[in-house]
């Protein structure tokens, strides 16, 4: 996912784990996998508890044109170099 790291103050791109949290104006969302070892299909969790697919997810951030903030991340960085 394409987040804004606020610790460099850039657009990046995550390699997202089950955990991560982000923010889309002031509004905190969760990425949930279906069970405890975080393998299997992602999906988001918002604050009003709606549950959807990273992708359709990702497509509606996209149709916005709004970039999401990274909150707290425990996943590693792509290395896109």
């Amino acid at each position: 996912m394409i987040a804004l790291d606020p610790f460099t103050n850039e657009v990046r791109e995550f390699d997202l784990c089950a955990g991560d949290v982000f923010e889309v104006r002031s509004h905190p969302f969760l990425v949930t996998s279906p069970d405890d070892s975080g393998r299997g299909p992602l999906s988001v969790v918002g604050k009003d508890g709606r549950s959807r697919s990273l992708a359709e997810y990702e497509d509606e951030l996209r149709a916005s044109g709004v970039v999401p903030q990274m909150v707290r991340h425990i996943g590693a960085w792509r290395d896109e170099s």
